[in-house]
């Protein structure tokens, strides 16, 4: 029985819409910044910027961040993190991921882990007086 790959190959992570949408120096940032997490395990943002742009020290860095946070570049970066996933994974993922970023103890978080719940299928434990 062959098993599922865990990652989008980089063939099929070019011929997308999302990933169309990059420059050419994003394309080659983006390819190397997935190629650092699925060979070392960890995702190397600077190394993929000094790769595609030619950057060093700080102004990598600098512009590593601005690629993270670009919508295109986090479209197909989304894209391939969320290969093989089902549609209920994926709004898992994105709940926790809010659930994550809200305050300790806000009414925010308390109605993300009610949905987080709901979705699981098991009711919320209720507090005892």
């Amino acid at each position: 029985m062959a098993r599922k790959p865990k990652y989008m190959s980089l063939d099929a992570l070019s011929r997308t819409p999302e990933f169309k949408a990059l420059t050419i120096r994003q394309a080659l940032w983006l390819q190397t910044y997935v190629c650092s997490i699925r060979d070392l395990g960890i995702p190397d943002a600077v190394f993929a910027t000094q790769s595609a742009f030619g950057n060093d020290g700080e102004n990598a860095r600098t512009m590593s961040y601005q690629l993270l946070r670009n919508p295109k570049v986090k479209a197909a970066i989304r894209v391939w993190q969320n290969f093989g996933k089902s549609e209920r994974q994926i709004a898992l993922d994105d709940l926790r991921a809010d659930i994550a970023a809200s305050r300790p103890g806000s009414p925010a978080r308390t109605k993300l882990r009610e949905l987080e719940l709901k979705l699981l299928g098991t009711k919320p434990k209720r507090k005892s007086k």
